[in-house]
């Protein structure tokens, strides 16, 4: 699923989006149960409830950009790579902060830890979410290396999208690593220190 908030085909108006529609966008929901549920969560300010006379007088529902990224953090539906670009997207807009990061995802987070303490001794900086290009979210830099974490293999991704994103990447001078959640840390770590260190 390639998810781009240009297509869509109502404003965002002040901010805030039609998130009823959004929901529909990501398919799979429907009615206003499952939108009550999605809503039930986030804090006042974040949601409105409007009537909208031009849509058969039902209420709709407009979330601003902290409640949009409360949804995506916590969304099964979205795959990561396309929560990273939304958030791109949402800097480009300027509807949040360019210093917001997106919550990494629990198996993301365990290896960026183990990334950070296998560099720490040799006083290597690891760098996560890079912004690149005005249009990715990259997982992590370490030096002139971009290391990317495939979560289950990237079932279900674009791969014509994923190879424009590689080439991108190489074309920018960096080397490319790729390493996938199915695997173990330890086996992961293993992987970007031949490529690091040349083994």
């Amino acid at each position: 699923m390639e998810i781009n908030f240009r297509d869509f085909d109502f404003p965002i108006k002040d901010g805030r989006f039609d998130f009823g529609m959004f929901l529909l966008v990501l398919s799979g929901y429907s009615g206003n149960q499952n939108i009550n549920r999605e809503i039930s969560s986030m804090k006042e300010g974040e949601v409105l409830k409007v009537k909208s006379s031009s849509i058969g007088k039902r209420l709709r529902y407009l979330i601003n950009a902290n409640g949009f990224l409360r949804f995506l953090e916590r969304s099964k539906k979205v795959l990561p790579f396309e929560k990273k670009d939304l958030i791109t997207q949402l800097k480009q807009l300027s509807l949040i902060d360019s210093s917001v990061i997106l919550s990494h995802s629990s198996l993301e987070s365990k290896m960026a830890s183990s990334l950070i303490q296998f560099f720490q001794p040799l006083s290597i900086k690891v760098e996560t979410q890079i912004p690149f290009n005005d249009k990715y979210l990259l997982d992590f830099k370490v030096n002139n290396f971009i290391i990317e974490f495939d979560e289950h293999n990237h079932i279900g991704y674009n791969k014509n999208i994923e190879s424009v994103r590689d080439r991108a990447i190489s074309s920018a001078g960096f080397k490319l690593i790729r390493i996938s959640s199915n695997n173990s840390n330890e086996y992961n770590l293993g992987v970007i220190a031949k490529e690091f260190f040349k083994w």
